[in-house]
C-alpha cells in the first residue's frame, strides 16, 4: 500500500503542480523509484509447470519434485511469484552479456553460418535455419532477412522445448551448439571448468537437434562471461570470458541424457495416464516446501 500511494503521489506530482518559487513542476526526492520498484514487484510466471504442453530443458534438469510437474500441468496450473529488484538486475545483466556475445559473432561472421529464427524488419518474411542470402529482399518491406532469434526446438516424442543460446553451421553441414553463461566476478575467477548444469543444457539441446535428424558436432562449447567491469579483453591474465569445449558423446553424457529422458517420460506418462508419481519431497502439508508450491493442497488430497 506504501508503495501504491508513492507512486500516486510521483503521477499527481508529475502532472503539472508547479514549484511557488520557480514554476517547475515539483517532485518528490524519490521521483523514479516507485515506478521501477512498481514494475519489479509484477509477478513471474515459473516455468516449471510447461508452457503449452512441454517442458522446457532447463526445468527438466533441476526437476526435484516430478509429482508437482504432473500436477501443475494437468490442472494446467500458471504460478506466479515475487522476486527481487536485485534478481531482476542481475538477469537483466545476464541476458545484456549473451545478448553482447551473441551478436558480437554473428557480426564477425556477417550472419554466415548462424542457425536460427531470421526475419526482415517487418516480419512479412521468414526463414529458419542459416541466414539466408541477403540479395532476396522480403516482397512487402524490401529488406533482406537478417534480424536473428532464437531457434526453438520441440521435441514432439518427450514434450521438451528449449532454445541453444547459439547454434553455427560448419563446414560439411555440421552444427555446432553454444551455451553462454554470465558469472559475478568471484565465481568466473575461480571457474576451472564448466558447470554440470550448464554442460547438461548444451549436450541437451545437441541431442534433441540430432534426434531431429541435424548432423551435429560430438562437442559443444560453455562460454562463460565475467559480470563486472574489469581492464582485460577474450584472452590473457585478465580475460573476461573462458570457453570451455565438452564431449557430448561422454559416457557422463550419455548417461545424463537417460536421465532427462526418463523424467520427461516419467512425467508425460503420467499426464497422459492419469494418476501421480510419489511423493519425495514433502512429509506434510506444513512443510516448509509444501507450504511454498502452487499445489500442495492437490498433491496432500491425493494421500
Amino acid at each position: 500500500m506504501a508503495l501504491l500511494n508513492s507512486l500516486g503521489e510521483a503521477l499527481r506530482q508529475s502532472s503539472g503542480i508547479q514549484n511557488p518559487h520557480t514554476g517547475e513542476p515539483d517532485i518528490p526526492t524519490e521521483f523514479i523509484t516507485p515506478f521501477i520498484s512498481m514494475y519489479d514487484e509484477k509477478p513471474q510466471r515459473n516455468r516449471e509447470g510447461g508452457t503449452n504442453g512441454y517442458m522446457h530443458v532447463s526445468n527438466l534438469i533441476s526437476l526435484t519434485c516430478k509429482r508437482k510437474s504432473v500436477l501443475m500441468q494437468r490442472h494446467q496450473v500458471e504460478h506466479h511469484e515475487r522476486v527481487s529488484s536485485g534478481h531482476h538486475l542481475m538477469w537483466a545483466q545476464g541476458r545484456a552479456t549473451e545478448s553482447h556475445i551473441r551478436e558480437g559473432v554473428i557480426a564477425m561472421r556477417e550472419g554466415n553460418g548462424v542457425y536460427g529464427e531470421w526475419s526482415c524488419v517487418c516480419g512479412h518474411s521468414k526463414h529458419r535455419g542459416s541466414r539466408p542470402d541477403q540479395r532476396l529482399l522480403c516482397e512487402k518491406c524490401g529488406h533482406p532477412v537478417n534480424v536473428y532469434g532464437e531457434a526453438v526446438l520441440y521435441d514432439t516424442e518427450y514434450m521438451i522445448t528449449g532454445s541453444p543460446d547459439l547454434a553455427l553451421m560448419l563446414p560439411r553441414d555440421y552444427l555446432y551448439i553454444t551455451e553462454i553463461k554470465s558469472m559475478n566476478p568471484d565465481q568466473f575467477d575461480e571457474l576451472e571448468r564448466p558447470l554440470p548444469d550448464h554442460i547438461n543444457q548444451g549436450v541437451a539441446y545437441r541431442d534433441i537437434f540430432h534426434r531431429q535428424g541435424f548432423k551435429v558436432h560430438s562437442k559443444v562449447s560453455v562460454f562463460y562471461a565475467r559480470k563486472e567491469f574489469r581492464w582485460g579483453y577474450g584472452r590473457g591474465k585478465n580475460r573476461v570470458y573462458k570457453e570451455f569445449q565438452v564431449d557430448a558423446t561422454s559416457e557422463q553424457s550419455r548417461v545424463m541424457l537417460g536421465q532427462l529422458y526418463e523424467t520427461a517420460a516419467d512425467v508425460l506418462r503420467f499426464k497422459q495416464q492419469g494418476g501421480t508419481p510419489e511423493r519425495t519431497q514433502c512429509t506434510s502439508p506444513e512443510s516448509t516446501k509444501a507450504k511454498q508450491c502452487p499445489v500442495a493442497h492437490m498433491c496432500f488430497s491425493q494421500g
